[in-house]
């Protein structure tokens, strides 16, 4: 159903003009992407992440290998804002996000990263 919405938004903005349709992919941007490639994309941000948090805590600590990366979630969502992706809540319930050993803790907002 996802993917028949996609494709009729898709269809319909892109016979707009062109600033309209400028706008209307801005506002459809969340239904129009595909759920995979959201999740692929959130994925690889987070690994992005995870690589500036353990670079950052070396720095620090004086290149000791640390055990844990911890990312604020609006670290995370800020992140994927700027790629038009505005609700995370099915990446980090998903079996990608578990697999790729990431915890979520929603009372503390941060996602646990085990190295």
């Amino acid at each position: 159903m996802d993917t028949a919405i996609s494709v009729c938004l898709e269809s319909f903005i892109s016979a707009q003009k062109f600033s309209i349709l400028k706008q209307m992919k801005k506002t459809f941007a969340r239904y129009i992407s595909s759920n995979k490639d959201s999740n692929e994309l959130l994925f690889y941000l987070l690994q992005g992440l995870v690589r500036e948090n353990v670079n950052l805590q070396r720095l620090r600590n004086g290149d000791v290998e640390p055990s844990r990366a911890i990312i604020a979630h609006d670290d995370f969502l800020a992140k994927a804002k700027e790629h038009n992706i505005h609700d995370v809540r099915d990446f980090l319930e998903s079996k990608q996000f578990v697999q790729g050993n990431f915890r979520y803790y929603k009372d503390r907002k941060e996602i646990l990263y085990e190295l």
